[in-house]
C-alpha cells in the first residue's frame, strides 16, 4: 500500500484516479480471496471515511465495464451502475445537502452529468428551487452546468412545461449563454422554435452555434419552412446542405424542386470567406451528390441550369462516383461540347505552347478529363431502332471530325 504521509499531499481527484488504477489492476481481478477487504482498506486509507470522495469513482467514465462480470451485458451493467450512482447521491443528499453533491461533481470534473443523475435521484420541490436560483442562474460556469444537467432531465420528466418561463427568466437575468446551453440539450421542436421566435436576443447565438441538425426533428411542413428560414438568415449553409442531402425520408416530402435548386445555387451568391467555410465541411461532397440524385428524380429540369450546376460542383465531387447526367446528355447531343472538352485537355498537333500553363487552366483541364472519363453513354444510346441509333452516332462522329 501507499505511505499515509504521501496520501496527504495528493489531491482528491488524483486519489480517485489512483483508486481506479488499483481497481483495474489485474492482480485484483482473479483468484484473490481478500479482494473486497483490500479494496475497502485502500478506500479508507485514501479517503479517510469521506463518503462523498470515497464513492466519487462511481461517477468517473464507465471504465468499470472492463472489470465487471463477463456474464453481464453492457445494458445490464449500465442499469446496475446507474442504480449504484443514484443510491450514493441519495445518501450524500440527506438532508438536502446539495452543496455536497456539487462537491462530488467538482471532484469528478463533470457537473453536467452529476446534475442529470441528481434529477433522477430526487423529486423534491425544494431542491428544484435551489438548483434553479443557486446553480442554474449562477455566474460560475461549473455551478451553472450542474444546474443545466439537473434541469435538463427535470424538464424532460415534466414535458417541458416550465421551459419557456425558465428561458425567459434567464434572459431577463442576462444569462443568455446559460439559456442557449440549456436549449442545446433538447431536440428542436415547435416549442423550441416558438421560444426562439419570441426571444430575438438568443436567436443569433443559438443558430450560430448549433452543432448538428437531425432531419427527423422536423415533423411538419411549417417546421421545415421555419428552420430553413433561420438557417438562411444566420448563414448556416453547412446545416442546410446537411438537411437537403441527408436522404432522410422524413424530410424529403417537404423539399420541392425550387428548394433543391436554390441550395445548389447558394455558393455562387456567397462571399469567398463564406464559400471556403462551406467547402471545408467534411461530408459536403456526399450531401451534394445526394442532392443531385434527388434532383434527377424530377421529370422536368432546366437543362442549361443543370449543366452549369454540374460543372460548378465537379471540383468538389472529383473523387466521387457521381455521374453528371446533364453534362453527359449535352455531350451526346452536341459534338461542339465534346470538342471543347478535348481542347481543354490536349493541344492541337501543330500548336506551340509558349507560355506557362496557369493553375486555373490546369484545373479546367483536369475537370474536362474527369467529365470525359465519367462519360459512360454515347450518342443515340436510348434509341430503340438500331439503324437510327447507328445513324445518330455516325453523324455525331462526323461532326466531331469536322469541328476538330
Amino acid at each position: 500500500m501507499i505511505d499515509n504521509k504521501e496520501l496527504d499531499n495528493i489531491t482528491i481527484t488524483n486519489k480517485i484516479d489512483l483508486y481506479i488504477s488499483f481497481l483495474e489492476s489485474k492482480r485484483f481481478i482473479k483468484d484473490i480471496p481478500d479482494y473486497q477487504q483490500r479494496i475497502e482498506q485502500l478506500q479508507k486509507e485514501l479517503f479517510k471515511d469521506d463518503f462523498t470522495a470515497g464513492n466519487a469513482y462511481l461517477f468517473k467514465d464507465k471504465i468499470f465495464y472492463r472489470i465487471k462480470d463477463k456474464n453481464i451485458s453492457y445494458q445490464e451493467y449500465d442499469k446496475i451502475h446507474k442504480e449504484k450512482q443514484i443510491q450514493v447521491l441519495q445518501k450524500i443528499l440527506k438532508p438536502n445537502n446539495i452543496e455536497n453533491v456539487y462537491r462530488l461533481a467538482k471532484i469528478v470534473k463533470n457537473p453536467y452529468s452529476v446534475g442529470i443523475l441528481l434529477s433522477q435521484a430526487t423529486d423534491s420541490d425544494n431542491i428544484e428551487h435551489t438548483l434553479k436560483t443557486e446553480y442554474l442562474f449562477s455566474e460560475d460556469e461549473n455551478r451553472s452546468f450542474f444546474g443545466i444537467g439537473y434541469w435538463t432531465n427535470t424538464l424532460y420528466k415534466k414535458n417541458f412545461i416550465h421551459l419557456p418561463d425558465i428561458i425567459k427568466e434567464l434572459i431577463s437575468e442576462k444569462r443568455d449563454t446559460t439559456a442557449i446551453n440549456l436549449l442545446f440539450n433538447f431536440d428542436i421542436s415547435e416549442q423550441i422554435l416558438n421560444i426562439l421566435e419570441n426571444n430575438v436576443t438568443i436567436q443569433k447565438i443559438y443558430w450560430g452555434k448549433l452543432g448538428v441538425f437531425i432531419p427527423s426533428w422536423i415533423k411538419t411542413k411549417e417546421m421545415f419552412e421555419k428552420v430553413k428560414k433561420y438557417l438562411f438568415q444566420y448563414k448556416r449553409y453547412d446545416l442546410l446542405f446537411d438537411i437537403f442531402g441527408s436522404q432522410s425520408k422524413s424530410i424529403e416530402k417537404y423539399i420541392n424542386l425550387d428548394d433543391y435548386m436554390s441550395i445548389l445555387k447558394l455558393p455562387t451568391t456567397l462571399s469567398q470567406e463564406d464559400k471556403m467555410k462551406l467547402f471545408n465541411q467534411s461530408l459536403l461532397s456526399w450531401h451534394i451528390e445526394n442532392i443531385f440524385n434527388a434532383l434527377y428524380n424530377f421529370d422536368y429540369l432546366p437543362v442549361k441550369e443543370m449543366i452549369y450546376l454540374e460543372y460548378t460542383y465537379l471540383p468538389i465531387l472529383e473523387h466521387s462516383k457521381w455521374n453528371p447526367k446533364y453534362i453527359s446528355q449535352n455531350i451526346n447531343t452536341n459534338p461542339e461540347s465534346f470538342v471543347e472538352l478535348l481542347c481543354y485537355i490536349y493541344k492541337a498537333e501543330n500548336e506551340k505552347i509558349d507560355k506557362v500553363i496557369s493553375e486555373e487552366e490546369q484545373r479546367i483541364g483536369k475537370l474536362a478529363y474527369k467529365v470525359l472519363n465519367n462519360w459512360k453513354s454515347y450518342p443515340g444510346e436510348n434509341i430503340r431502332d438500331e439503324k437510327q441509333s447507328e445513324d445518330i452516332l455516325i453523324k455525331w462522329c462526323e461532326e466531331v471530325i469536322k469541328i476538330a
